[in-house]
């Protein structure tokens, strides 16, 4: 029996992603390369199941389902930020986290706290020159008070604990100047 629980696939996806990091640097690609390809799939299909099951243990599970599926598309399958596909995924990531606000009440976990903290990171990152950008850094900055964090390096830290790339570190330290600025 397979686990396909969102925290075996963030763990496959991270040593997906740690494994094509490595990949792309070789200056040939292995022959037989349709196997990261499947991982990949298997990977994004479970993920999908998650966003559409009802039934989700936790409600923020869906939710950093979706924002999954997007680092997906982007740190797996190299879709640019400025995609179309991604701008939608942006949008529809929005309008899952107002829904989830709105289901859940504010006195959450610390753990879910930074699994949202993460969802809005990333999104954040993705909305980068879209409508929604605004949006996501006044939610990144409210969080970042919630959970009191005073510097780039440990909100970085609580990034790395959910998924993340040192490629995603410049378009992501950029959102949190933006929060810290926000209001001023």
């Amino acid at each position: 029996m397979h686990d396909h629980s969102l925290e075996h696939l963030l763990v496959g996806v991270r040593d997906l992603s740690k494994l094509l990091r490595k990949l792309r640097k070789l200056s040939y690609l292995p022959e037989d390369n349709i196997w990261y390809s499947d991982k990949i799939y298997y990977l994004q299909r479970n993920l999908v199941e998650i966003v559409y099951c009802p039934n989700t243990p936790r409600p923020v599970d869906r939710v950093c389902a979706m924002a999954a599926l997007m680092y997906c598309g982007h740190c797996l399958r190299d879709v640019p930020f400025t995609f179309q596909v991604i701008a939608r995924a942006v949008t529809r990531l929005k309008a899952a986290i107002i829904k989830l606000e709105m289901e859940v009440s504010a006195d959450t976990d610390r753990e879910t706290k930074k699994v949202m903290f993460w969802i809005l990171g990333f999104g954040g990152v993705a909305a980068e020159g879209k409508p929604e950008r605004d949006w996501f850094v006044a939610k990144f900055k409210a969080l970042r008070d919630v959970l009191d964090i005073n510097d780039w390096e440990t909100a970085r830290g609580l990034l790395k604990e959910v998924l993340w790339q040192m490629e995603l570190d410049d378009a992501a330290s950029k959102l949190w100047l933006e929060a810290l600025l926000e209001g001023f």
